[in-house]
């Protein structure tokens, strides 16, 4: 299967970056693999791919921030609405084996938050690249309503002017 230069180029970003933030992790993986590897290329990106499965969330979180816009620096109040908005679609379209899932965590005495928040990890996994499409369009779709209000706040200050 071939991978186009745009997705990779999100998901090298989002490795790049996910490094970046646990970067004392990074380099002691980083560390532990070099010997070992072929290059220092190859020990840098198997270093990165075990971050990526330390933090899924947060790789999956960086993935669809790169794909929306490269170097777009998210506002967080954006990406945490965007984040809720994804995980319920995610809900809405896997319902069958989310509640099969909650109902499993319900059982073992989790409290309803607890249930949920496993059950959607779970789901994230399964079908991470689904996941990642939908926040990425969480994110486009509020960053295009946050550059519309400001254009419209812009034009409204322009017209008022004498």
């Amino acid at each position: 299967m071939q991978v186009s230069k745009s997705a990779d180029r999100a998901r090298t970003g989002a490795l790049r970056l996910l490094a970046r933030e646990h970067y004392a992790e990074y380099a002691e993986i980083y560390e532990q693999i070099r010997p070992a590897a072929l290059d220092r290329y190859k020990a840098r990106n198997q270093a990165r791919i075990q971050l990526r499965h330390r933090y899924s969330d947060r790789y999956l979180e960086l993935h669809a921030q790169e794909k929306a816009g490269p170097g777009t620096d998210v506002p967080a109040g954006i990406r945490s609405k965007s984040w809720q908005r994804a995980v319920a679609r995610l809900a809405d379209l896997r319902a069958p084996a989310y509640q099969e899932l909650f109902g499993q965590f319900r059982a073992q005495g989790m409290n309803r938050p607890a249930a949920y928040d496993r059950a959607m990890a779970i789901l994230r996994e399964a079908d991470s690249e689904l996941f990642t499409r939908m926040l990425t369009e969480e994110y486009q779709l509020w960053l295009a309503i946050g550059t519309a209000a400001a254009q419209q706040r812009s034009s409204a200050v322009a017209r008022n002017r004498p």
